[in-house]
């Protein structure tokens, strides 16, 4: 995934993204147009998060479209970077369980 799309930018860059809105982020706009109009998504708001287990990437959660319709705030991105730290410890265990 890396250089594709939000996703592949978190990937690279191995930090979260937020975007309030995809249509007037300079990151993002080229992709902004085709993006919304050839999805299922609602709204150009997303939240995207490495998963890092010390500097090792073991997943990335993205979430989009708030059941409300608004945009992502800082606090919602705030609480998923949070969470981002037990849910790839999680990750992680399991990964070792399954190798074992």
């Amino acid at each position: 995934l890396p250089n594709q799309g939000i996703i592949g930018y978190c990937v690279q860059n191995r930090s979260a993204v937020w975007v309030r809105d995809i249509r007037k982020d300079p990151r993002f706009q080229a992709m902004a147009s085709a993006r919304l109009d050839e999805s299922a998504y609602e709204t150009g708001s997303f939240i995207v998060v490495p998963l890092l287990l010390g500097s090792e990437l073991v997943g990335v959660v993205t979430v989009a479209d708030r059941a409300d319709g608004r945009p992502f705030d800082r606090e919602d991105f705030g609480l998923l970077t949070l969470a981002a730290r037990d849910l790839a410890a999680i990750v992680g265990a399991s990964a070792l369980r399954k190798a074992a």
